[in-house]
């Protein structure tokens, strides 16, 4: 190809027009410099026919793309890049084919974890001298033997006495062994207890959405104990879930287990809603020692359901939203010298649509015993509730010398519900006898809808109604008073009964309505 050719010669060389006002000359286009273009030009043009008849072309005026497809004829051999080895004409370089080839023969179907140097270095611990040191370490390996004791082994676990041996306690709080009462209880799951174990609860908060104790280990006891003298040394404050719920603690499908010296504290209101304090389900077997409990703030307290058995003598309920107790689902609660206190006779709690869309509102209320189940609660105190003590649906209360103060109704048995509670002679100790009292009640006891309430030894002061049978119900309330009611002392209507024979109405405008007669609907009140 021909050298670079030459500027024009002017004095910075380019070309200038001339200008004939100014007299200017125009630049002269010399003869050599013409020559000079002509043949760079034909040196370039030569240039060009060589490559496409390299490229096997013959020049085409028409065609606008001969210098490209020459380009690629020459570095691709052809008009489209090659993709392989072979289409670049290259014989002696390796394929992916034969690189894989090449490295299945190298690890020769060797498993996933085995198969590349860092790996195999790597189960070798990276020690160079891999075979001398497993031949010294099997120079200390144990004779042959058939037990434990003849390889040496004193601390292992016989199949014959795997499980908890002895009395065992399993420390829960801080700087202890369990962080909470929940991880040493899955501590034992799946183990035989051969002996009673006492997971003990130190003095302190525990903050949780929920504590939820079921498959109970194989046999023996377990106590929770946390602080029995002082309850409220030892609380589990119940916290919120992403719901915005907590569940309190669930004890579920346990047998014999002992819970004593907690005080549960949970919320129900518009940020967060515990559901319960503490509930005794699926056929479980509960116990605490008396007056080790106390239950607080959450919808409900205590539920004892699904034909469990709680005993809490002396429980101590306070300020729950909606009951305090309930027993369903033909379970057994015995809750001798129970203290309940709400919130107040009209006391009403909105509940928030996370916690219960079809429930707006909840009105806090005493203890239930509904659907077949049975409650014992004698020597009671009940204050400051919409509901006092309810007995639904064929379930049973019994209830001797428990006293309930500013309720709407006190005492009821509705539904074919049965409530009980029998006197006792007077001694020095109790001069007016051992009494079931209602004081400061709308209604002090009623029996509906075919319920039966049966109150020997009675006590109605200060109410509105103090014994009222209606819609087809009975009651049998004799040898007691309504003293300063306000609407009647005794009221039977709807075809209902009630006996009150021996009682005293002092400071009631009507003592028995309707008196010895068929009134009201059918009813009567028998007096002697």
């Amino acid at each position: 190809m021909q050298d670079q050719l030459k500027p024009i010669n002017s004095p910075d060389g380019l070309f200038h027009d001339g200008n004939p006002y100014t007299g200017e000359l125009g630049t002269v286009v010399t003869s050599e410099w013409l020559n000079g273009m002509q043949s760079a030009v034909q040196s370039a043009q030569q240039e060009m026919l060589t490559l496409l008849k390299t490229s096997g072309q013959n020049p085409d005026p028409s065609r606008k793309d001969q210098l490209q497809q020459a380009v690629q004829n020459i570095a691709w051999g052809g008009n489209s890049k090659p993709t392989t080895l072979a289409g670049y004409g290259i014989a002696d370089g390796a394929t992916k084919a034969d690189l894989q080839t090449a490295v299945n023969t190298l690890v020769a179907n060797a498993p996933g974890a085995l198969n590349t140097l860092q790996e195999l270095a790597a189960a070798l611990g990276n020690d160079a001298n891999y075979a001398a040191s497993v031949t010294k370490q099997l120079s200390n390996k144990a004779d042959k033997a058939t037990t434990l004791a003849g390889y040496g082994i004193a601390d292992a676990m016989k199949a014959s006495d795997w499980g908890v041996q002895g009395y065992t306690t399993l420390q829960v709080g801080p700087g202890k062994p369990f962080a909470g009462i929940q991880d040493a209880w899955n501590s034992l799951i799946g183990k035989v207890l051969q002996a009673d174990v006492l997971i003990q609860v130190a003095d302190g908060q525990y903050t949780t959405s929920g504590i939820w104790l079921n498959n109970q280990p194989f046999a023996s006891r377990i106590r929770i104990q946390g602080n029995v003298a002082n309850p409220s040394a030892c609380k589990i404050i119940l916290t919120p879930k992403d719901n915005k719920t907590s569940d309190g603690v669930v004890l579920s499908r346990v047998h014999g287990l002992n819970l004593s010296g907690f005080h549960i504290v949970g919320d129900a209101g518009p940020n967060h809603w515990s559901h319960r304090c503490l509930r005794v389900e699926e056929g479980s077997v509960v116990y605490a020692d008396a007056g080790s409990i106390v239950l607080e703030g959450a919808c409900n307290g205590l539920e004892v359901d699904q034909n469990s058995r709680g005993n809490f003598e002396r429980l101590r309920v306070l300020n729950c939203k909606n009951w305090a107790v309930v027993a369903g689902g033909g379970s057994h609660a015995w809750l001798p010298s129970a203290t309940v206190t709400g919130l107040g006779k009209n006391a009403s709690t909105k509940v928030p649509a996370f916690a219960n869309p079809d429930t707006p509102s909840v009105l806090s209320a005493g203890v239930l015993s509904q659907d077949g189940s049975k409650l014992w609660m004698s020597d009671g105190r009940i204050s400051n509730m919409f509901q006092g003590l309810l007995s639904v649906r064929n379930a049973y209360v019994w209830s001797d010398g428990t006293t309930i103060d500013q309720a709407t109704i006190g005492f009821q048995a509705s539904a074919g519900g049965m409530l009980w509670s029998y006197g006792s002679a007077p001694v020095p100790s109790l001069p007016q006898g051992r009494r079931t009292k209602a004081t400061n009640c709308d209604i002090g006891f009623q029996a509906d809808w075919r319920g039966t309430l049966m109150t020997d030894m009675g006590v109605a002061e200060n109410c509105g109604y103090g014994f009222l049978a209606t819609a087809h119900s009975t009651m049998l309330a004799n040898n007691g008073w309504a003293r300063n009611c306000s609407k009647a002392g005794y009221r039977a209507d709807l075809m209902s009964m009630l006996h009150a024979y021996n009682t005293d109405t002092a400071g009631s405008p009507v003592p028995y309505d309707p008196n010895q007669t068929f009134n009201n609907w059918n009813s009567i009140v028998f007096t002697h």
